[in-house]
């Protein structure tokens, strides 16, 4: 054990005393042999122990082992210097009777808001009553032997107010003195008169117990407290309790506290029990430093949006399941932004968007929720699914090199999947063909087409400019021999031989010019034919 300096040496020394040696011998099997040693704790008498013995039961010696175990095994905690430090804290002396309730909220004890049976309260009351402890009781009748009392509260470390168990107390003349009123006024006790008393003798079977004033057991400072007592001078927490109004509930009481919303009412309730603001009385030691940043709300935080989002995985899925694609999107998203490490919402938000064909953000999905867990099955099975049905698409796209990408990134999901496994052998050995038919017809000479064509449409027009040189020609000769008709047949219109003669001779000339038109489309088809064989 560490920072054996921190630890209250003076509560071990009781502790063990108190428990005895078998304490000590689990201590030194958890702590080591020279631990008490070094802690200078020599001095163990086990006097303590020696008196207790006796009314040890045999029955409850595992209880007591186990007890012990917890001891020594806590040690660091249990008996740290921190939770036994008294720090000097200078009280605030009341100017008034009723300051109390401003200080800090006062509440009625606990076990005021339980329901408890009558005779559970009454065998918790004697087990804190004890010889000298104080009550305070109202007298309800009085005789020549002395008075009865009704008691009302123990006044102890904790007050118990038990107005309604009608415990019985009884107060002998000779133990009881006369009540001071005002300070000065004496007189005798009356009927419903407050008396705060010490316990004389105590008897639990008979749930009574003898009492007196005179102050014979308590110490000095508390014998001048005893006798009567106005309602004003009860202790605050059982007048809280006259006033409580058992319909109420423990937060509206505490509401109703004026001394609830006091800023200072921490301050204060430190100092009435004398802890300081500096000291930390808890036995976890994580509450005695600054607590890790990783320690703090938001890792509850997180559990509580995945509880709260799952409900929205469960909507989106049942839509999903009925082909609601719209309403699906809508619950998973509104899943997503509560909690966005859901993994199941990505899983799910990723089997739908592949579904629809929007593989890229599918894939995206699929890949957040494997960094969140990798050990997810469902999305590590999707991604694989989704990463072959890209490859297909970019397959039918001829993006080969993209496809064969795609099936080795779901080899690495999905080692062993076997569409991937073919479709990467079968597009390396097609891309390999490719490449050969590439190879075989790299060797042919560029062609020259361009040139040719150009060839072609010289020659046409040449032979197009030579034919309607041609036709001009002719049509020239036409022209000529049309005026020589024209005299012949003006010379010989005086006579009628001299007209058949012009008349025969134009007819023939008629004939020799269709002849000669035959003749001239039998050429033209010619040159075209030779012009269609040089093309």
């Amino acid at each position: 054990m560490n920072n054996m300096e921190e630890l209250d040496t003076g509560l071990i020394v009781r502790s063990l005393n108190y428990h005895g040696q078998q304490l000590t011998k689990l201590w030194d099997c958890e702590q080591g042999p020279s631990h008490l040693a070094q802690l200078n704790i020599t001095n163990l008498d086990y006097h303590t122990y020696s008196q207790r013995q006796k009314g040890l039961i045999f029955q409850e010696r595992v209880k007591r082992l186990q007890l012990h175990e917890f001891i020594a095994k806590n040690a660091q905690r249990l008996f740290h210097a921190d939770l036994t430090k008294k720090e000097e804290v200078k009280l605030v002396e009341d100017k008034s009777k009723k300051a109390p309730l401003q200080k800090y909220a006062q509440l009625p004890p606990y076990e005021s808001f339980l329901n408890i049976e009558k005779s559970k309260k009454i065998k918790h009351f004697f087990q804190y009553a004890k010889v000298g402890s104080l009550i305070v009781g109202t007298l309800t009748s009085k005789n020549t032997a002395g008075v009865s009392l009704r008691v009302l509260y123990l006044e102890a470390d904790t007050v118990l107010c038990v107005p309604d168990l009608n415990i019985k107390a009884f107060c002998y003349t000779k133990h009881l003195q006369f009540a001071v009123v005002d300070q000065t006024t004496t007189r005798p006790y009356q009927v419903n008169d407050n008396i705060r008393c010490e316990i004389l003798e105590l008897v639990p079977e008979t749930e009574k117990f003898i009492v007196g004033t005179r102050g014979s057991l308590c110490s000095p400072e508390l014998a001048t407290t005893l006798g009567y007592v106005s309602s004003e001078d009860c202790h605050v927490a059982y007048r809280v309790f006259m006033e409580y109004n058992r319909k109420d509930s423990y937060p509206e009481v505490l509401d109703k506290s004026a001394g609830f919303y006091n800023p200072k009412n921490v301050e204060n309730l430190s100092n009435e029990l004398q802890l300081g603001s500096e000291n930390t009385p808890s036995h976890f030691m994580e509450l005695k430093g600054e607590v890790p940043q990783s320690e703090l709300a938001p890792e509850l935080r997180q559990q509580q949006a995945n509880k709260w989002s799952m409900k929205s995985v469960a909507e989106g899925i049942a839509y999903f399941k009925a082909g609601k694609f719209t309403e699906a999107f809508q619950c998973l998203n509104k899943a997503l932004s509560i909690d966005p490490n859901n993994v199941e919402g990505l899983t799910a938000r990723g089997a739908l968007y592949a579904n629809n064909g929007n593989f890229a953000k599918a894939i995206g999905d699929f890949e957040t929720a494997l960094k969140i867990n990798p050990g997810h099955v469902n999305a590590r099975k999707y991604l694989g699914e989704t990463l072959v049905a890209r490859g297909r698409s970019l397959e039918e796209e001829s993006k080969y090199d993209d496809a064969i990408k795609s099936y080795e990134a779901c080899l690495r999901i999905v080692p062993f999947h076997e569409e991937a496994t073919n479709s990467i052998k079968y597009l390396k050995d097609k891309m390999v063909e490719l490449e050969e038919n590439t190879d075989l017809t790299s060797s042919l000479p560029p062609l020259n087409i361009t040139s040719k064509v150009n060839d072609v449409k010289t020659t046409l027009k040449q032979l197009l400019a030579e034919e309607k040189e041609r036709e001009g020609k002719k049509k020239k000769e036409k022209k000529k021999r049309k005026r020589h008709s024209s005299s012949s047949s003006s010379s010989s219109s005086s006579d009628d031989v001299s007209s058949d003669s012009s008349i025969s001779s134009s007819s023939s000339d008629s004939s020799q010019d269709s002849g000669r038109k035959k003749k001239k489309k039998k050429k033209k088809k010619r040159r075209r034919r030779k012009i269609r064989r040089r093309i």
